[in-house]
């Protein structure tokens, strides 16, 4: 029996997250401090009228919480265990019933949740792998959902409509999303949850680099997850036109918001002088014939076209100068399906580095783990460099 929702918030976080909400509540009513006439047949309501209706919770969708609180507490003597924060749900584990589908299966869905909504697609991927180990072990169904959940891949034109997942890859169970919320045993993931994200698979320092590279190619042995028919074609598509042959060195160069941003807790790109070296070596002793270069950063490819000409191989896309000031995915390109062609375009570079020969990254990003988790083994080398990280 859903819970009776009164939502205190009509903005931008309530846009984000309304389909889930949707789900697991009954909204009564809506409201805000900015709603100022009530209109019944809208569902909103003046504060000091939406106080009065039957509702079980307040789940305010704001990011001014404590402020909020303390108002309905205050002023409307509402009892603080009703009062409930959206991003709270993203903090546990929820076990729901949808219905009598599947009484047997026990389904675990990976939710791309709020706090990790602007991340890029392989932060989703290399988790997913990672939950994909765990959930077999407990003889879970795993099934991703970025449909009902708001990443920047979708935008408010595509949220609660497209599953972002299946746009480029296959679920890991032969189970579509829609069964799973039609079913008697659902579990939905909480956020970053260690059991299900940071599988117990090396020996190594934990989170160390040689950490995350053992545990991608230990996943790999266990896993494949398998793209779908676009992506393939646009892979495809793309080697055909690089001509790929010989022995490839790939690189991945991580940029423009790791440098002009220096987010804290993230890598430090390395060097790309000392960087550049390291490549131009392994072209001079013949190790590769080839390098195939994986980066969003406009400045970083024009400075190896100078330094490798016709020796260097390349993705077409979108790329942005480094002088972004602003997160990737809080950058739009003026084209159509822009959201989605990034996606796809990030999704081809990173599987066609896991089609090559041997691995350089100048840090330990999530594209350079999730073509590690791709190319399980085969790699002749795969070095992640550690410039350390931002404090």
């Amino acid at each position: 029996m859903k819970l009776k929702a009164l939502v205190y918030g009509y903005g931008n976080s309530y846009q984000k997250n309304i389909y889930w909400i949707n789900q697991l509540y009954n909204i009564v009513g809506i409201t805000d401090a900015k709603i100022t006439f009530t209109y019944k047949e809208k569902r909103e309501y003046k504060v000091e009228d939406a106080v009065n209706l039957d509702f079980d919770i307040v789940l305010v969708t704001s990011v001014f919480f404590d402020e909020i609180k303390k108002s309905l507490i205050d002023k409307f003597h509402i009892n603080d265990t009703k009062i409930y924060w959206f991003i709270d749900e993203f903090s546990r584990e929820r076990y729901e019933t949808f219905g009598e589908k599947n009484p047997d299966i026990i389904f675990y869905v990976f939710r791309a949740h709020w706090q990790e909504s602007k991340n890029g697609f392989y932060n989703f991927f290399s988790r997913v792998m990672a939950s994909y180990y765990e959930a077999s072990r407990q003889g879970y169904k795993l099934v991703v959902d970025m449909k009902n959940y708001y990443t920047e891949y979708a935008g408010l034109e595509r949220y609660g409509i497209i599953n972002i997942w299946e746009d480029y890859y296959e679920q890991p169970s032969p189970y579509t999303l829609e069964e799973v919320y039609q079913s008697k045993n659902v579990i939905l993931s909480k956020f970053d949850d260690k059991k299900y994200n940071y599988p117990d698979l090396s020996n190594k320092i934990y989170l160390s680099n040689i950490w995350w590279i053992e545990v991608c190619q230990n996943l790999s042995r266990l896993y494949k997850l398998i793209p779908n028919h676009m992506l393939k074609e646009n892979i495809s598509k793309e080697m055909i036109r690089l001509k790929v042959s010989g022995k490839i060195l790939g690189v991945l160069a991580r940029g423009t918001d790791y440098i002009s941003l220096k987010p804290k807790n993230h890598p430090v790109p390395y060097d790309i002088e000392c960087f550049i070296d390291e490549c131009q070596n392994r072209l001079l002793n013949k190790t590769y014939d080839y390098l195939y270069l994986a980066t969003e950063d406009l400045d970083i490819l024009n400075i190896f076209k100078k330094n490798f000409g016709e020796k260097l191989l390349y993705i077409e896309q979108m790329r942005m100068k480094q002088n972004v000031n602003k997160v990737i995915m809080d950058i739009k390109f003026e084209r159509e399906n822009d959201n989605y062609l990034r996606g796809l375009e990030y999704c081809t570079a990173i599987e066609i580095l896991a089609k090559c020969d041997g691995l350089l990254a100048n840090c330990c990003c999530y594209g350079a783990l999730g073509a590690i988790a791709i190319n399980g083994e085969h790699y002749i080398e795969n070095i992640i460099f550690d410039a350390g990280r931002y404090d």
